[in-house]
């Protein structure tokens, strides 16, 4: 039976870096429906288990939704370092004080600096007094900012990370904890580590509701619907990068 409609095969993403992915659907989807999760439902005659299963669906969709949307983020952008940010526990013993921390010093930041490019992903510390607080994960570009080269307390030489690259403390932070701030070398390994944080238990972390990740507007990738036939081709002369229900992934660029 022949399929009516407009769909797309598959979806090539070109992002600015000059990366380009490829997914492609196992069911070509139709690009004239809305998506599942924003269809109205009457879930007055559902039973409990329907209603979990919907909510596990729900949470699927935004998971992967906020995972694109940083890997997106870190590729396209011009952001020049990975920065890790963490608390002084005296003075930001709650959750709730360090999320509104952020939020006044991003405010604070773009006064003094103008607009900047960040993406933040928020993780739980998991010991010490610190356990169960958040801190972040992220990339930014600092180029407006000022660095102090890091150096070890004991012995006053420079540190550096396990892959050699300097470490550096940013200045605008210090009055709020400690910093690590290394120079970003490869966003696609930057973006992979960001999005490893946003899992299906994400709003454990960040409370229901509340946004996964934060993030300065910035620029996005190209993206194009591929015919049945382009998409048949790509998966005929290109490795497959993984496979789940939804489809197939495709890293040209590592071809």
């Amino acid at each position: 039976m022949a399929i009516k409609g407009n769909y797309k095969h598959g979806i090539i993403t070109q992002h600015r870096d000059g990366t380009t992915e490829i997914f492609i659907p196992k069911i070509p989807i139709d690009i004239t429906q809305p998506p599942p999760d924003t269809t109205p439902t009457d879930k007055r005659n559902w039973s409990q288990e329907q209603i979990e299963e919907r909510e596990r669906e729900n949470i699927d969709r935004a998971t992967r939704r906020s995972r694109k949307s940083v890997k997106n983020h870190v590729k396209n952008n011009p952001h020049t370092h990975f920065v890790n940010l963490t608390y002084d526990f005296n003075k930001y013993g709650t959750n709730e004080k360090r999320f509104n921390r952020m939020k006044n010093w991003l405010k604070d930041m773009k006064r003094k600096h103008g607009k900047f490019d960040y993406c933040f992903v928020p993780e739980h510390h998991t010991e010490d007094l610190s356990k169960g607080l958040i801190h972040w994960h992220g990339v930014m570009n600092l180029e407006k900012f000022e660095l102090i080269r890091a150096t070890d307390p004991n012995t006053g030489k420079e540190i550096f990370d396990r892959y050699g690259n300097e470490v550096y403390n940013l200045k605008d932070w210090l009055t709020t904890g400690h910093t690590h701030v290394t120079p970003l070398r490869d966003k696609k390994k930057a973006a992979n580590y960001l999005t490893k944080y946003i899992t299906k238990d994400i709003e454990s972390v960040v409370g229901k509701g509340q946004k996964k990740y934060w993030s300065s507007r910035g620029e996005k990738p190209a993206e194009s619907y591929l015919t049945e036939e382009e998409a048949l081709q790509y998966l005929e002369n290109h490795t497959i990068s993984f496979e789940n229900e939804r489809g197939y992934y495709l890293d040209i660029n590592s071809d």
